[in-house]
């Protein structure tokens, strides 16, 4: 028994690789040095200044989990910290997108990020049942036997939820790695409101999922940052 709860260490990489794609510095010279993308932001340079889209901000006001003042507030925020973009050339992309997610944070508050993170995973839910059924409708394209056979030379594997609409596939996967006999283990935030949901809030919605869990800690600190805990 104390062996089993015996935390594990995971290493995500090796000890010496650098977390991210590329820096923004690597393109200075270029016309998308001008303009930054990444999952649901946007910031364009035109005509002296940066013009910001926030996906994720229009959805939680139109919500109603965060008010035009709160909005407001973000978005000057996030506009001094973006017209400096030399100050992070060194940067990746991804630490950049974590950046502005910290200012979603601070402005939005813990509780808001966490609403709607609950929000998107029943929009999951809802368009799962509708791509089923179009596919049921007009067929398509079936990888599941690729990812099969993918699992079948593998001992162990790592899930990632970065976009919380995949949570019912993913209960899905993990029920399938547990049939064949494969240790699961699972990425987390030690804190709510981050980019990765939190352990607290993985485990409340895959309890029937995972029979057994123990924490462990990850050797490799990501830009997105975060602990495992796996379920065998």
């Amino acid at each position: 028994m104390e062996e089993r709860n015996r935390e594990k260490k995971l290493r995500l990489a090796a000890a010496d690789r650098l977390p991210g794609c590329y820096p923004r510095g690597t393109y200075r010279q270029d016309m998308v040095y001008t303009f930054y993308q990444y999952k649901d932001f946007q910031a364009v340079w035109d005509r002296g200044r940066y013009h910001i889209q926030d996906e994720l901000a229009d959805r939680m006001e139109a919500d109603g989990q965060i008010s035009e003042e709160q909005k407001r507030r973000y978005e000057r925020c996030v506009h001094a910290f973006v017209s400096n973009p030399a100050q992070y050339d060194f940067w990746p992309v991804e630490q950049i997108y974590a950046a502005i997610h910290e200012i979603r944070r601070q402005v939005f508050g813990e509780r808001a990020l966490e609403e709607e993170r609950d929000r998107r995973t029943e929009r999951g839910d809802v368009w799962k049942i509708r791509r089923q059924e179009a596919k049921n409708k007009r067929g398509g394209i079936d990888q599941s036997r690729k990812k099969q056979k993918l699992l079948e030379h593998t001992r162990s594997v790592l899930f990632i939820l970065s976009e919380p609409e995949w949570l019912s596939q993913m209960k899905e996967d993990i029920r399938n790695s547990f049939s064949m006999g494969i240790e699961v283990y699972i990425l987390f935030s030690p804190h709510p409101g981050k980019l990765l949901p939190s352990q607290t809030w993985l485990e409340s919605r895959l309890l029937q999922s995972l029979p057994e869990t123990r924490r462990g800690g990850a050797d490799h600190e990501t830009q997105r940052g975060g602990d495992a805990f796996s379920a065998s």
